[in-house]
Order: structure tokens, then sequence, then C-alpha cells
């Protein structure tokens, strides 16, 4: 069985050839050469990516072989912590706010489509019609390949493992894609967001960054864009958010059902919690302390001299 590792030169050509070495040879090629951030023309992925690809040739490796878990060319302390470090980094309201103000009515739509349910890239681009569930007011992500009316494959999307769901999304953004769906001009293709040889529009991304660009954003990070969103489901709804719980937003995001990256954004909520309380501590001592002293009131006491006094205060 012959493979190929992303471009990776290797002496080898069959799996049961793949060892240790070259595992680990691929992963430190990734963090030198890997495409991660092309946009801010900058070569080699980061850890945490190099790792996680590095992982899954190691199961690749290790199913077609037939070997049990834990027996694959590498081990997981080979790779070592495997955790993103520190909390995630997600866009201010402003920053989305500038970003959908900058866009074309088409391209708002679009980018929408990919914010509110936390599409990865791909599953935005193959979303077909038949996707767009209207009754349930969801959108799927599935895999699927698709032919010509020749027998001539289209195109082919592979959903990545596990990440086979339905996501909910606003009734207006339903109401916009389904308006796009039916409208005349349309390219007649499967695909809700495509070329206008109805192919699958692989060049979106590239479109995406000179608007982020020009929204003061920098350039744009889709992982920043899901992470946003997934923090927005998380946050509780007093504090703007949806009060969503993790394994509900786990599934929303297509993540593995062993991953723990949710946790990271679940210790960003916290913390937003933890501040908005001391806030709100701190506005009720500062609101009592600001409001105004009554007068002092007390039962009227007739002494035996016939002069009046009220508790508290002394009369003549």
């Amino acid at each position: 069985m012959y493979y190929s590792l992303c471009g990776h030169s290797t002496s080898c050509q069959f799996v049961d050839q793949i060892d240790h070495d070259q595992v680990m040879s691929f992963r430190n090629w990734l963090l030198k050469n890997g495409n991660e951030k092309k946009n801010s023309k900058k070569k080699g992925n980061e850890k945490l990516t190099a790792d996680w690809k590095a992982a899954r040739v190691n199961q690749f490796v290790r199913l077609a072989l037939g070997r049990s878990p834990g027996n694959g060319p590498i081990k997981k302390s080979d790779l070592g912590k495997m955790k993103p470090n520190g909390p995630p980094i997600i866009y201010a309201k402003s920053q989305l706010e500038a970003f959908f103000k900058t866009c074309t009515a088409d391209q708002e739509l679009r980018y929408r489509a990919l914010y509110e349910p936390a599409f990865r890239k791909e599953e935005l681009m193959y979303l077909e019609k038949e996707d767009v569930l209207v009754e349930k007011q969801m959108v799927r992500v599935q895999s699927k390949t698709r032919y010509d009316e020749n027998g001539v494959m289209l195109y082919e999307y592979a959903a990545k493992a596990g990440s086979e769901r339905e996501v909910p999304i606003s009734k207006e953004l339903m109401h916009r894609i389904v308006k796009q769906m039916n409208d005349p001009d349309h390219t007649n293709s499967r695909l809700v967001f495509c070329t206008s040889t109805g192919r699958p529009e692989t060049h979106f991304w590239d479109k995406l960054q000179p608007i982020a660009k020009r929204a003061g954003m920098g350039g744009f990070n889709l992982k920043k864009f899901r992470a946003t969103r997934a923090t927005e489901w998380l946050r509780p709804k007093w504090l703007g958010g949806f009060g969503y719980d993790i394994p509900t937003v786990k599934n929303l995001l297509g993540h593995d059902k062993d991953g723990d990256s949710i946790w990271s954004y679940v210790r960003n909520v916290e913390n937003e919690v933890l501040v908005a309380e001391m806030n709100k501590e701190k506005d009720k001592e500062k609101a009592a302390s600001t409001q105004p002293s009554l007068p002092v009131k007390g039962p009227v006491l007739l002494p035996p001299s016939g002069s009046l006094a009220i508790s508290g205060v002394q009369a003549f």
C-alpha cells in the first residue's frame, strides 16, 4: 500500500514500513513547512496542529495493520503535551461587527453561514441545498461524493471523523439562505455557495482575508472565529450567551467525543462569569453607598409633665 504525507518526502512505499522515525520526521517537517500560517506569509504549523496530524497518521497505520490501541509507530508521550496553552483567543463583539459591516451583502451571507454554525472551511464549501434542513432550522454536515451525468466525479468531501452533525441557525439566516437558493439567478448547482460554474468555491478563503484587513482585524483566523462562537454558546444567558451545556457544544462543534479542547473554552467562560459577578457586587456596594439617609423615626411618648418627646430626639 503506497502512501504520501502531504508532500513530505519519504523512502517508505508501504504502510508497514512506516515506523517511529518516519512519523516523527513528518511531524517535524510540519513544524517547519506546514501551510497553517500561509495567510501571514509564514511557514510552519503550530505544535498542536503538527502533533494532531502526526497522531492521525499514527492511528491510520495502527488500524491499517490491525494493531490494538497503543501499538502504533509512536506513543502519546513522543508528542508531549497535546493541549492548547492558555485560554482561547476570541474576537471582540466590536471586531465581529466591523467585519460583517465591511462585507458586501453576498459576502455577509456567506461568512455569516460560516460563523453561526461554527463551520470549518470545507464544511461550508461543500454545504449542499439538501443539507439546509428548513423545517428543523438546521444545517447539516455530512460526507458526500457527487458525479455528473457522464459519471465524472464533480467533487468529494470526507467529513472529519466524528464531525457529521446538524447545527441550528437563526431564523433570519435560514430565511436568507433559502431566499438565495430559490433565486432564479443562482447558479444551477447542488451547492449553496459555489462558483459560476457550480463547482465548490475553493478560493473563498483568499477572498476573506482582504475583508478582515479592511475591518482592522489584521488577518482572518478561522480557529479564533470558531472559538468565539463556541464561547457564545457556552456563555450563560445573563451574560448575553446561549447557556448551552458542554456536551451540546462539543456536538455542535463536531469535536471528537474524547477531545478535551472544549475545556479551554469552558475555563474562559468561567473567568468571564467571575469578573461579571465581582462587578455586580461592586455595583451593589456603590449603589448602597450613594443612597440618601432617611430621617430617624420613633414612637411618640407622652411624659408625665405633658410635654411631647420622640424617641431618639430630646424635646423641651
